[in-house]
């Protein structure tokens, strides 16, 4: 048991080293408007001027958002309409997805009669679905920059790969009673994913007879994401290795079983699986809950 809580803590120290820190476009504009607000609260009218990106839906996205988060922190906060904005980008030769600079960001405000002003930039990082995005906010009247935190590495849509490293712990109802599993998933195509895992099985349920076994599986499994997180199913072999010993009798097994599996992966932490075991003599059941590090 001690090698196996020293593999677990290494791969999940792993995990934690290598993870890039990522956020769901949401996350990214709260955490923005939340300390933007707590600067400028009361403090005359705001005015979200646009990015240099080439989606113009993203940044209209980007638009409804922020207006959405600053009155959520600040119910009387004031801001210009959007297609106030859009006319004014238009005759000044502007669009709201072009690059908006320090300078520009401050004329534009005051033609507006906005206090403040937000804009940056969002650029597509190699990763689909990935941006790096910069975000600014500025006073029109002294141009100070009020608020400029570190690029934000935004994650837009659904991520249909499944990468991860975990451990978890369930049961068999009979023996093996108790199952701990380390696993990890390898995911090189969008929604479908290899794992790689490996059971350790103790107790028989009964008093009297001992038990321990192992089995190293692999399973190959269609992978449909949902908003942090993602549901799963699929099928696999193994191998189990177990030893069952009582005062009168000791057995050792050796089986290939074929494997079929479901399961929910949840906020990308919580993992609940359901696995069906059989070598076509009989059936086993494995049903486990466990923490899952999944790489975005």
């Amino acid at each position: 048991m001690k090698r196996i809580s020293i593999i677990v803590i290494y791969l999940l120290s792993a995990a934690a080293l290598f993870a890039q820190n990522r956020v769901g476009l949401q996350e990214a504009v709260d955490d923005f408007a939340k300390k933007l607000t707590s600067r400028v609260q009361g403090n005359g009218t705001i005015a979200v001027i646009g990015f240099k990106t080439d989606k113009y839906d993203l940044t209209v996205t980007f638009f409804d958002i922020m207006i959405a988060k600053i009155l959520e922190h600040d119910r009387n906060a004031v801001i210009v309409e959007r297609h106030r904005i859009e006319n004014l980008l238009i005759e000044q030769n502007f669009f709201l997805t072009g690059l908006v600079s320090d300078e520009t960001a401050q004329r534009i405000g005051h033609l507006l009669g906005a206090n403040t002003v937000i804009y940056g930039e969002l650029i597509n990082e190699v990763r689909k679905n990935e941006y790096r995005m910069t975000i600014r906010a500025a006073n029109t009247e002294s141009g100070r920059i009020i608020l400029s935190p570190e690029p934000y590495n935004v994650r837009i849509g659904h991520n249909t790969h499944f990468w991860s490293v975990g451990a978890s712990a369930g049961t068999a109802f009979t023996k093996p009673f108790l199952i701990g599993t380390i696993r990890g998933t390898l995911a090189p195509f969008q929604q479908s994913f290899l794992e790689l895992g490996v059971d350790l099985g103790m107790l028989s349920g009964k008093h009297d007879v001992k038990y321990y076994s192992v089995y190293p599986y692999a399973n190959y499994a269609y992978f449909m994401p949902f908003d942090k997180g993602g549901w799963y199913i699929g099928v696999g072999i193994g191998y189990l290795w177990s030893l069952e010993s009582s005062a009168v009798l000791d057995s050792r097994y050796r089986i290939i079983a074929m494997n079929i599996m479901t399961g929910f992966n949840i906020v990308n932490v919580i993992d609940i699986s359901y696995t069906l075991r059989t070598n076509f003599n009989s059936v086993g059941h494995k049903f486990a809950v466990g923490y899952t590090y999944r790489f975005q």
